[in-house]
């Protein structure tokens, strides 16, 4: 039985009309190995492969085709279709002419080559094609669909909504028509029927990205970012590769607050377009706001590489370094833009804060001045003046710059911050305590760190038969100073008829639990999930403005903690041995602290004060700081270190009851020995914090403390002098009066 061609032909193009493309392949395929000048053949097998994406080999196989047989417009046609979709737009409008000449009522010819001629711009014969396409099928929604589209890019956007519709109404399924009207009714300002237009097209073609990324665009505009952010997703998850829409993707998932999602479609874009110094540059950004700032100054770097003079790029690595602790690295960037039109005030206020943060006060204020003079309204410059002239206590001036700041701009979270400051080292407690509030968006330390808990935040409300849950914040610092509140606000919840839960950190937890006792029905650490159920909460830092708390009216009253008499004995009998003066020394805080390098002393600056009195034992306070101890005692230093024996605040109170003095600079020691009314000495650069207040040397915080104060600028020498002077004078005392101490206990 021979192989009969023209029936292969008529069952493949049967197969090919009804999508079964493999089958259809495999018909075409066998009448080639039969005939292979078979021009249909050749013709139908190179559309299959412009249909499946392989487009050389369709411009291969159906160029075979016209070489055999070139008088069929169909062929004509598919070869211009197939050359089109590799851009060779010019090749494929010759070939669409010659199938039209060969068959002036070709209307797929028209409308194909109406479309490369809107591709190149040429609207007007866009649409000259397009109408030959109407009058030849009336009925062609296509040539409806392609000639409103044309009109639309020639603004006559009444014609271009009829044929629109007309398209529609001829053909209800066909998303590009509904894609168009929308686009078309937008320009008309009919936003509601646009938005109607656009879901209606991805209803039909949810998989089409560009319908998709554009709804997604409306919607945002709109606000309904939830929905918004749906339609970018699901335009990524059609098309993977495609880099466009990414970068709003991630600024939608932004206003969403879902930053970490925001940073991963940002590196995602990254990858997709390594060589764009946009892409990281706007991944450094998102990663800074994230407080990621190594990973921030990573792709800054990628950038810098790509396109080093990126605008703002500099000043973005500068601060990245400024936010890792790196004011010398961040100081060397800026100065780079120096005498260039790209040295804005923004880079000039970072480089004053560089300049601070590396001691150069004088300079820092220069440049801030500059900064002034080219930004007079500039909030950031007059909040960062204030800060740099709180270092040279100029106390008046930095209020002002504050308040000029906020004058600026009301709603600049961080000026209030740095007023709050002011305001409570001044000991202006009435407003300090209501500024303060703006911690949770101005402090470097809080910013970014969750606060809302679920529940409504006590603001002075009734709490009869409700529960309070009280939570510690911020720093163990923080947290011992604030205690001293726990009883108040129980005492006022229970006389109330409500109920009190109180959180705290996990190393207070038995401190804190025996030292308030009866207070609470529940105490839970910071690290309890779920929290318990509540009706109100009160951050434990926001009491104080809760009981209207003033210098004179403040709970001074110590100690406030209870300590566990069995560890304060077993320390007691451990130490009964040392007949000398008993001083615990601390000589820095949290190294990541920003005012860190201001506060802190050095071992070394104690053994050189102090190794002379051989009347006195020193111990250490000072937690995993075994390098620094061990090089001082190699120095000939004689410091005792019982910390690795410690495990938390419970520990390092019974050890500090023991002790006759504590010296420590400002740092969670010292509130934790006010706490206990242990004698201390403290330490303050001439910025303290705002709990020492300003010239004088007590606190009405801490009765037991004395305050040794720096005069000038980064100057500890004549501190350390007059600490050591009262330290011979105090271990001469005890010796002749032959008592542990001459210090009320």
């Amino acid at each position: 039985m021979s192989f009969d061609t023209n029936q292969a032909l008529e069952q493949g193009r049967g197969l090919h009309q009804a999508g079964r493309l493999q089958e259809a392949e495999h018909c075409y395929r066998q009448i080639l190995a039969v005939d292979p000048n078979h021009a249909d053949g050749l013709h139908l097998l190179g559309v299959i492969a412009h249909q499946t994406g392989h487009n050389e080999a369709a411009v291969d196989l159906i160029g075979q085709a016209i070489a055999r047989n070139s008088r069929v417009a169909d062929f004509h046609c598919n070869l211009g279709s197939a050359l089109h979709a590799l851009g060779r737009v010019r090749e494929a409008e010759a070939h669409y002419r010659r199938a039209i000449k060969l068959n002036p009522n070709h209307v797929e010819s028209y409308n194909n080559f109406g479309n490369a001629l809107k591709q190149r711009g040429k609207l007007d014969e866009a649409q000259r094609q397009f109408r030959h396409a109407l009058g030849r099928r009336p009925g062609s929604a296509e040539a409806h669909c392609n000639l409103g589209n044309a009109l639309l890019g020639l603004g006559r956007l009444e014609e271009a909504v009829s044929h629109l519709r007309q398209a529609i109404g001829l053909r209800p399924a066909m998303a590009q028509a509904h894609y168009n009207l929308g686009q078309a009714l937008g320009a008309q300002g009919k936003l509601a029927e646009m938005l109607a237009c656009f879901r209606q097209a991805v209803t039909l073609a949810p998989n089409w990205s560009e319908a998709q990324r554009k709804l997604g665009g409306v919607l945002r505009e709109l606000n309904q970012l939830a929905e918004a952010e749906l339609c970018f997703r699901q335009a990524h998850q059609a098309n993977m590769q495609a880099s466009e829409g990414l970068l709003e993707w991630a600024e939608i998932l932004d206003l969403l607050g879902r930053k970490d999602e925001a940073v991963q479609v940002r590196q995602h874009l990254c990858k997709l377009a390594p060589q764009s110094a946009k892409n990281w540059f706007e991944l450094g950004l998102a990663l800074q706001r994230a407080l990621r700032h190594a990973d921030a100054r990573d792709a800054y770097l990628r950038a810098e590489e790509i396109d080093p003079g990126y605008p703002y790029l500099r000043n973005n690595l500068a601060a990245a370094c400024l936010d890792l602790g790196e004011p010398g690295q961040a100081l060397a960037i800026l100065e780079t833009l120096i005498g260039e039109p790209r040295c804005d005030a923004l880079s000039l206020i970072n480089m004053s804060i560089a300049c601070r943060l590396t001691f150069q006060l004088t300079r820092s204020i220069e440049v801030l001045k500059q900064a002034i003079a080219l930004d007079p309204k500039n909030p950031l410059a007059y909040s960062s003046y204030g800060l740099s002239l709180k270092e040279l206590q100029r106390w008046g001036e930095a209020t002002a710059m504050f308040e000029q700041a906020l004058a600026a701009d009301p709603s600049f979270v961080g000026a209030r911050w740095n007023l709050a400051m002011m305001q409570l080292l001044c000991g202006n407690y009435a407003q300090g305590w209501i500024s303060h509030e703006a911690r949770w968006d101005g402090s470097p330390e809080l910013r970014g760190k969750p606060r809302e808990l679920g529940g409504p935040a006590w603001e002075g409300e009734p709490l009869a038969g409700k529960t309070l849950f009280v939570w510690g914040e911020q720093g163990f610092g923080d947290a011992l100073q604030f205690a001293r509140y726990v009883p108040l606000i129980a005492e006022r919840v229970k006389r109330e008829g409500g109920h009190m839960l109180y959180c705290c950190f996990g190393r207070l937890l038995p401190l804190f639990r025996r030292s308030f006792e009866g207070c609470f029905e529940v105490i839970v650490p910071d690290t309890f999930r779920p929290l318990p159920a509540f009706d109100y909460h009160c951050p434990l830092l926001s009491l104080p403005l809760r009981f209207g708390t003033t210098i004179e009216t403040l709970p001074a009253q110590t100690p406030y903690l209870v300590l566990d008499e069995n560890k304060v004995e077993t320390w007691r009998q451990r130490l009964a041995g040392e007949r000398r003066l008993k001083v615990a020394l601390v000589w820095t805080g949290n190294r990541t602290h920003q005012r860190n390098p201001f506060r802190s002393v050095s071992l070394d600056a104690y053994a050189t004060a102090f190794k002379d009195l051989g009347d006195v034992a020193f111990y250490s306070l000072q937690f995993d700081a075994a390098q620094d101890i061990a090089r001082a005692q190699a120095n000939g230093f004689s410091i005792v270190d019982h910390t690795p024996e410690m495990t938390d605040y419970d520990d390092s109170a019974a050890f500090a009851r023991n002790m006759d003095l504590i010296i420590t600079i400002c740092t969670s020691t010292a509130h934790l020995a006010g706490a206990i009314a242990a004698p201390t000495w403290l330490l303050l650069d001439v910025n303290p914090h705002w709990v020492w207040l300003t010239d004088r040397s007590d606190s009405p915080w801490y009765p037991t403390l004395t305050l040794y104060r720096q005069s000038n600028y980064r100057e500890w020498e004549p501190v350390m002098a007059r600490v050591k002077g009262d330290l011979a004078a105090l271990a001469h005392r005890r010796n002749v009066d032959g008592r542990s101490s001459n210090l009320d206990r």
